[in-house]
């Protein structure tokens, strides 16, 4: 977790390369993965290096913490981090806390309201791995 929050990148790589399959997903004992750390501490370097091995050490993106804050509740409010997230596609979109007056056409787009910590975000996408922007409204 302090690697992740203070962006220490080699330490990450490091813990990744262990050979735990699981690492990705522990928690502590507020239920944070280092997920939800690094986007909560703004480390839009280590959030990627995550995301990247998300399938090989079969990380869960959908983990919440006690709170039922996701990684995109931390990340929204950084729009290069929340479209990482998003960019994945892996995203439980429909039943997230937070989210609202979701809209999936049939076309693939997909528009949906998030709020965090009284600031909602509007949220357009040409499909589930593309985001089209993000907007404090």
């Amino acid at each position: 977790m302090y690697a992740c929050k203070n962006g220490h990148l080699a330490i990450v790589k490091t813990l990744i390369d262990s050979g735990d399959t699981k690492i990705l997903n522990k928690v502590d004992r507020n239920g944070w993965t280092g997920l939800h750390v690094a986007c909560h501490s703004g480390r839009l370097d280590v959030v990627k290096l995550l995301v990247d091995q998300m399938d090989n050490k079969q990380m869960n993106i959908n983990v919440t913490t006690n709170d039922r804050d996701n990684a995109l509740f931390y990340a929204i409010q950084h729009e290069e981090m929340a479209k990482v997230l998003l960019q994945t596609g892996k995203l439980d979109l429909e039943n997230m806390q937070g989210v609202s007056d979701f809209v999936k056409d049939p076309d693939g787009s997909i528009v949906f309201n998030f709020k965090r910590a009284g600031a909602t975000y509007f949220v357009k996408m040409d499909s589930p791995t593309v985001v089209t922007s993000i907007q404090r409204l």
